[in-house]
């Protein structure tokens, strides 16, 4: 029997590796303590470089930190994408999910209200800080939303949003909407954290997790929440599948580790014609990865559709957590039966009947065997899962952010809230 929640155990090693790991047992904390302290070590260096005082003198502070709020102002949104238009992603249908966020939005409360702050990769953070604070003003922006896992175009390397939102909330009334994927990783969280104490006007929104009491006890914030799509997009997604139609019983798409591998063998012993990543010209090698380059997001939809079935894991690489996975709002845009091993968070927005779940193996081996002995039944439970994803990329995250506003006592934006 292969474990259904395989994960990789690294033992440390040297003296400092195995020192660390035993206070990190002693100290649950340890690392976040140690983080906090290099952090306002860190913030102490930045002031130097933090908004400049042209624009601390044009907009000296007026704001208390509490409740002080611009609700006369119509509202406009600003978008600072974490991979602008100098990704080669900033595009209809390219996977670009701030692309998506911004053009969702348009759509409901109009284009005028929307603009959105390209920021160069490795562009310093004194530059990108004085644009983005003008650019706020001049736009008389009620609410901004930004990915906070890392500076803007910094993949991973730096993180100053704390010295940003620290010099821009006492000078500005409007809402900080604070975007991350992976709130199970500890520093994500830790950021957020960060972010929520220096003002109640920051609002965290999750991807994958409910977050709701996790940075300030008793707080509301936004999570998980199914990815938003611009009409540009489904509508393209709706062009690229005509003629797609299911060609094996199961499309697995995601890197091949070991015990993935077993699992394809498993199936296939089965009898079940498995389609190893169609989206890709080399799909039928089986190493210990997805090899090639990425293909297009609208062909990786296609070859999801290529399966009768998708299978998804919903495990975060962080550790044990279940999350709400992308991948289960593509299943039911590329129009493919979803079969996950997520107890909690899909039910969160289809009903049962319209996917099915597995905790072992060998439930699912029987989950797919039952699922394909009715065909009628599969293409119906398939439509009725397309048909509510197709609702929820049209409505769903705007609606649950601006839920989320109202819960607080926020200004908020005009969307009419998503009841799910």
């Amino acid at each position: 029997m292969i474990p259904f929640d395989v994960t990789t155990s690294v033992r440390p090693s040297g003296l400092r590796g195995k020192t660390g790991h035993l206070l990190q047992k002693l100290f649950p904390d340890v690392d976040r303590r140690a983080y906090a302290r290099a952090r306002k070590a860190d913030m102490r260096a930045r002031r130097k470089t933090g908004l400049n005082a042209l624009s601390k003198r044009r907009y000296p502070a007026a704001f208390s930190r509490r409740e002080i709020y611009d609700t006369d102002r119509e509202t406009h949104v600003v978008v600072v994408p974490a991979e602008g238009i100098n990704s080669g992603t900033w595009a209809v249908a390219a996977g670009n999910f701030y692309f998506e966020v911004a053009g969702n939005l348009e759509s409901h409360i109009g284009s005028d209200r929307v603009s959105v702050l390209h920021v160069d990769p490795q562009e310093p953070c004194s530059t990108w800080h004085r644009e983005l604070f003008d650019h706020l003003m001049d736009a008389k922006a009620t609410h901004l939303i930004a990915h906070v896992e890392h500076d803007p175009g910094s993949s991973n390397q730096t993180w100053t949003w704390d010295s940003f939102w620290n010099d821009l909330s006492p000078r500005w009334g409007g809402v900080f909407l604070g975007s991350t994927f992976d709130a199970s990783y500890r520093f994500t969280s830790a950021k957020a954290r960060f972010l929520a104490r220096i003002s109640p006007r920051f609002m965290a929104i999750d991807v994958g997790l409910p977050i709701a009491g996790t940075l300030s006890r008793k707080r509301f914030e936004v999570g998980p929440v199914n990815r938003p799509m611009s009409p540009a997009t489904l509508q393209a997604i709706r062009q690229r599948l005509t003629g797609v139609v299911p060609t094996v019983d199961v499309a697995f798409v995601g890197a091949l580790y070991p015990y993935r591998i077993e699992l394809i063998k498993q199936l296939e012993a089965l009898g079940l014609s498995i389609a190893v990543n169609p989206h890709k010209e080399n799909h039928y090698a089986r190493g210990d990865s997805e090899g090639g380059g990425q293909p297009g997001w609208l062909d990786y939809l296609a070859g999801l559709r290529s399966g009768r079935i998708t299978i998804n894991f919903s495990r975060s690489s962080a550790g044990p957590v279940e999350q709400l996975k992308w991948r289960a709002i593509e299943a039911g845009l590329a129009g493919t039966y979803f079969v996950t091993d997520d107890q909690h968070r899909t039910r969160l927005f289809w009903p049962d009947d319209q996917f099915s779940t597995f905790s072992t193996i060998e439930d699912l081996s029987f989950v797919l065997e039952e699922t394909l002995s009715d065909q009628r039944s599969l293409l119906d439970s398939t439509a009725a899962f397309s048909d509510r994803a197709y609702l929820l990329a049209r409505n769903h995250y705007w609606g649950a952010v601006e839920d989320g506003l109202r819960k607080r006592g926020l200004p908020g934006l005009g969307v009419t809230p998503f009841a799910i």
